[in-house]
């Protein structure tokens, strides 16, 4: 993975970073790409926000814009996490 610009935003104690990554085969998910970039940056994986993976056409380059917040409170207040947990079906005993 290479960091192609790294800026700070002092307003939200974050970094925004675009990279690139190479990859074969299909495309990286979110989760394999916040482990990639975890280990290049040496930060926690839960403090790294992935905004877009855009995947270069014809190649097997993908460029990648994130965020790495400082703590996990400035995270909870810049971001606004939409997921809902998964509901569990239960198998009914026949």
């Amino acid at each position: 993975m290479n960091i192609i610009k790294e800026s700070e935003n002092k307003l939200f104690h974050r970094k925004e970073l675009v990279c690139e990554l190479e990859y074969a085969g299909p495309t990286p998910s979110g989760v394999d790409i916040k482990k990639s970039l975890a280990q290049t940056t040496k930060t926690s994986e839960d403090m790294i926000v992935i905004d877009k993976i855009h995947q270069i056409y014809g190649t097997t380059k993908a460029r990648i814009n994130a965020k790495i917040y400082k703590t996990p409170e400035d995270l909870r207040y810049a971001e606004v996490i939409n997921k809902k947990p998964k509901k569990v079906e239960e198998k009914k005993a026949a």
